[in-house]
């Protein structure tokens, strides 16, 4: 930038001061035309060489030519004046070209977002160096000497921070396409069917023909105005001051946009001002819109506005990056220069004045807008796809069965497998063809089946099939027929037929017989009592477990006995009697029920379980939640519990247990409950107010352990122990689950259609999909999260991430002892016993643990830990 900016200085003063400026659309086409033929000249040298070889060989050319003008323009006339500012415009051109290309390929785009402006920085700096540079030179030299310090400065670049620059890049020619580089015909035949790079194009055109027109006014008005032996000193004393200003807004105002507002708004900045200018120009101020004009020009164009131009690119997949840069800022930007230069040679030659070209200016800026806004839409779905690229959808719903199709499964019911008849009975049951089920499959040999095929028989309230139940009776096997009893007695309820079955051999069958004549008082209470406390002696779990349904027929009657069977050892007598107690509908026992919960396996009936007690257990449930001194196994359970009761008033109560609630665990439940309820039902509303306040408490608090992760960074080499790594690992671990319970809010606070793909795009780790999500979230989060949010996501130091969340969290530098003093004091219990751990393998004074027992101090516990440290959130 700073050879360019002398190379401005010294084709400006020298072109303007010989040559009219309505000659400069004539140099603005020769640009054009230049630029394509050596870019498609070098594109071919790149398969073979590299971007990085091809960046410094051209420098070193571009340093020749340099020299060359140096010495031949004395003796060349205009001519020579006409050739160097056609290459100056080609050296900016190309260089710009290279150097963006090489960068773009190795960052994604949040990364870009953090160090494009930096990057721009150093150009904005150079740039305030050649201009500071040709300022003083003007003084002591004549203009044409200028080109000598740029041809130094060109040979400086390309023997310093090139070769830098290629040892990072090492690989690229490793890993670079050789094959041949496609023609310029090939690439445009690709891009017009990709809709994202031919808008980029047009944005170009659009901006350059806008800035072509807005350069022709700025440099007809100073022809007028500015005698031409002061050409040199007015040229470079302005662009010295636009270069300050361009500095300072990469500095300080580039990096804090870009972190906050999206790519579309701020490449909306430039053109919106320069209709400012435009509408002076053509009010007839001529000297205050054109200052405005090449003021706004000079500080914008190469620092926030190029910066968020760059990130453009970004997102394009890698194989078509270089060709669409190339393509967009050597046909387009030069294009867009060439097609306004022929625009104001016919204007001129046609006598347009200063306020009709303004009129056309102030159109090219609206259009430029226009495409600036639209070009959002396109910009995001690449982000969308790259999401969409990384996942796998599977899952389809079972298709309507067709008489083929049912052929096949009633074949399957006579298959000899066991799991494919009983597949075939559930394919059947599901698609309501249950009545196509013969009666004779009760014959079968195995007991699975016979009771598979009894329990559709009952839920489809079938009867015909009770003759066939009654000769299998006689003959099953004493462990089928408690079962086929209760499936007949489940169906119809007969009394002569339930007193025979009390001379039936099997004892269970008997009890089950005088269980139902006792329960219609048909029989004495105690005598059923009694033989059900036999039946639980002698019977084995299977038994027990059709006893329990008997009984649970009739829960209203047998509810101690139910209660007794709820603990018995057999998981399936507990399932049995757990059903039970939700058909008898008494609140009663749903704590009872919530008492189990932390049992794996019993969980699925026992939600079913509770959700059959209707509005009255959700009441109960989110009493129970809120209740911090109750058992937190059991408090980890209730959200998925409370989620049964899909609805508003179950929404209500999960979000505002949220607020308060301390154990992480139990929020991130809370939070999956939610999410799934509202995918279920897309009318369920999420109150804002309580939304927000738990989003900001979340990242407090996350931004908490990431205050308190810089400050453990520090500790010295002496307090490094295994222990200080587990330490280390588990506050980075609350930091991921603390920030993944926040995307989740943010998609129930801002629900969008794609959020899943961004969530998981978020969390899977890889950097381009993380940055893709980022830059979704950014669309729609408001400018105050946008930085914090980033921060958790985006990596780095975490001295350096702990700043973006000023406005949530003030960061303590601490000492690493005060630190501990924090860690011991955390309401994360793991965290506490970790910490004071340390500090007693450490020895430290003055800060023994507050509860010091053997279990802390015993040299298992590190290793315990390390095996601990699992994503819960504990």
């Amino acid at each position: 930038m700073a050879t360019h900016m002398l190379l401005e200085t010294t084709r400006d003063a020298l072109f303007l001061a010989s040559i009219p400026a309505t000659r400069l659309p004539f140099v603005y086409i020769a640009i054009a035309a230049s630029a394509l033929i050596i870019s498609q000249t070098q594109k071919r040298s790149r398969a073979k060489r590299g971007q990085c070889s091809i960046l410094g060989g051209w420098l070193m050319l571009s340093a020749l030519i340099t020299m060359g003008f140096w010495v031949a323009l004395p003796h060349v006339g205009p001519a020579g004046l006409y050739a160097l500012y056609i290459w100056s415009g080609v050296f900016a051109t190309l260089v710009v070209i290279h150097f963006w290309t090489l960068i773009s390929d190795y960052y994604s785009i949040s990364q870009a977002r953090r160090l494009y402006p930096f990057i721009g920085a150093g150009s904005g700096l150079g740039a305030i160096v050649g201009t500071a540079g040709a300022r003083v030179l003007v003084e002591l030299v004549e203009p044409r000497h200028l080109l000598l310090a740029a041809a130094g400065i060109i040979v400086v670049t390309a023997m310093g921070p090139v070769p830098s620059l290629h040892s990072e890049c090492e690989g690229e020619l490793k890993t670079s396409d050789k094959s041949a580089a496609p023609s310029l015909a090939s690439v445009i035949r690709e891009l017009r069917t990709s809709p994202y790079p031919m808008r980029i194009a047009a944005l170009v055109l659009a901006s350059t023909a806008a800035l072509t027109f807005g350069d022709f006014l700025f440099k007809s008005i100073v022809r007028q105005e500015v005698a031409p032996e002061d050409l040199a000193v007015f040229f470079s004393t302005v662009y010295l001051i636009l270069n300050l200003v361009s500095l300072f807004v990469q500095v300080v105002v580039a990096s804090f946009l870009l972190r906050r507002f999206s790519v579309s708004v701020i490449l909306a900045i430039l053109p919106v001002l320069l209709l400012g200018g435009g509408a002076l120009l053509l009010a007839g101020f001529s000297m205050i819109g054109i200052a405005m004009v090449k003021g706004t020009e000079g500080s914008l164009r190469h620092s926030l506005y190029r910066t968020a131009s760059e990130l453009l690119y970004v997102p394009l997949p890698e194989r078509l990056r270089a060709q669409v840069k190339a393509l967009v800022d050597v046909v387009s930007q030069r294009g867009g220069q060439a097609l306004a230069s022929v625009a104001i040679l016919v204007m001129v030659g046609l006598g347009a004045s200063k306020e009709v070209l303004a009129g056309v200016f102030i159109g090219l800026c609206l259009l430029w807008l226009g495409l600036a806004i639209e070009l959002k839409k396109h910009y995001l779905e690449n982000f969308r796809r790259t999401l969409t690229d990384q996942q796998t959808s599977w899952g389809v719903d079972f298709p309507e069965l067709d008489l083929a199709s049912l052929e096949s499964i009633i074949v399957a019911l006579n298959s000899s497998n066991d799991a494919q008849v009983i597949a075939a009975l559930d394919i059947l049951s599901e698609d309501k063809n249950a009545q196509l089920i013969p009666a004779l499959l009760l014959y079968h040999p195995s007991s699975v089946v016979v009771t598979r095929t009894l329990e559709i028989f009952i839920a489809s309230e079938r009867t015909d099939f009770l003759p066939t139940l009654d000769r299998v009776l006689g003959s099953a096997e004493p462990s089928l027929r408690a079962a086929l009893l209760l499936a007949r007695t489940t169906v119809v309820v007969d009394r002569e037929f339930l007193e025979a079955q009390l001379s039936n051999k099997c004892g269970l069958c008997r009890t089950i017989a005088i269980i139902e004549l006792a329960t219609h008082g048909w029989i004495e209470d105690s005598k059923a009592q009694e033989a059900f406390d036999n039946a639980l002696q002698r019977s084995g779990p299977a038994e027990r477990q059709t006893l329990a349904l008997a009984i649970g027929r009739h829960a209203d009657k047998w509810e101690q006995a139910l209660t007794t069977l709820c603990d018995d050892p057999d998981l399936g007598v507990r399932q049995a009697a757990i059903g039970a107690l939700a058909k008898r509908g008494d609140p009663a026992f749903i704590d009872t029920l919530v008492h189990y919960l932390p049992e794996r396996s019993l969980r699925p009936c026992l939600r079913e379980a509770l959700r059959a007690f209707g509005p009255i257990a959700l009441e109960r449930l989110g009493v129970l939640l809120a209740d911090q001194e109750l058992d937190v196994n059991v408090r980890w359970q209730l959200p998925k519990a409370i989620e049964m009761f899909i609805g508003q008033d179950a929404t209500d109560i999960l979000l505002a247990s949220l607020s308060d609630e301390p154990d992480g665990v139990v929020r991130y439940r809370i939070l999956r409950a939610l999410e799934r309820m509202v995918e279920c039902d897309s009318t369920l509303e999420i109150d804002h107010g309580i939304a927000d306040k738990v989003l900001e408490e979340l990242i407090t608090r996350a931004y908490y352990y990431v205050g308190l992760e810089s400050n453990v960074a520090k500790a010295s080499d002496e307090y490094r122990t295994e222990v200080y790594g587990l330490i280390s690992k588990l506050l980075l671990d609350k930091q991921t689950h603390a920030a993944e319970s926040i995307l989740r809010i943010i998609g129930l606070r801002w629900p969008q259609k794609d959020f899943r793909d961004i969530l998981y795009g978020a969390l899977q780790g890889n950097d381009k999909a993380t940055a893709s999500s980022m830059e979704l979230l950014a669309e729609f989060l408001p400018a105050r999260l946008k930085l914090p949010v980033r921060g958790l996501f985006e990596g780095g130091e975490a001295n350096i991430r702990v700043r973006s969340a000023s406005s949530f969290y003030e960061h303590r530098e601490l000492s690493y002892k005060d630190t501990l003093r924090e860690l011991i004091a955390s309401t994360s219990t793991t965290l506490k016993t970790l910490s004071e751990y340390h500090v007693d393998e450490l020895g430290l004074s003055g800060m023994e643990p507050e509860t010091t027992i053997e279990s802390v101090r015993s040299p298992s516990v590190a290793n315990t830990f390390h095996h601990s440290l699992v994503p819960t959130g504990a």
